[in-house]
């Protein structure tokens, strides 16, 4: 069951460095973001290969389960992604105002 489990975790992973390296090819992601993105996959990967390896970790940290780790881990990558996306739309924002109020005033002046 576990090895079933793993072997999915494993194609998953390599199916997101794909999908990662497609948007490379695209211009959809830089160079860096698929850099960031290919170092968490390789990391999912390697935890899901070696689930053994989380236990000096979860011992440190006083978590009794890798489910709890996961959780944990999961919850943490989340929010982190949720605010960088968040920091990227308000600059966006930001630029799209600038743009739409110098159209604006371009067009009064006409």
């Amino acid at each position: 069951m576990v090895l079933g489990i793993q072997l999915f975790g494993i194609l998953f992973g390599i199916a997101m460095i794909y999908f990662a390296f497609l948007y490379l090819k695209k211009k959809d992601l830089t160079i860096n973001d698929f850099v960031i993105w290919l170092i968490v996959w390789l990391i999912f990967i390697f935890v899901v290969s070696f689930p053994q390896k989380l236990n000096v970790f979860m011992d440190t940290l006083g978590i009794i389960s890798a489910m709890q780790f996961f959780s944990v881990a999961g919850i943490i990558f989340l929010s982190a992604v949720v605010f960088y996306l968040y920091t990227r739309v308000r600059k966006n924002q930001k630029r799209l105002a600038k743009i739409v109020k110098e159209i604006a005033l371009r067009d009064v002046k006409k």
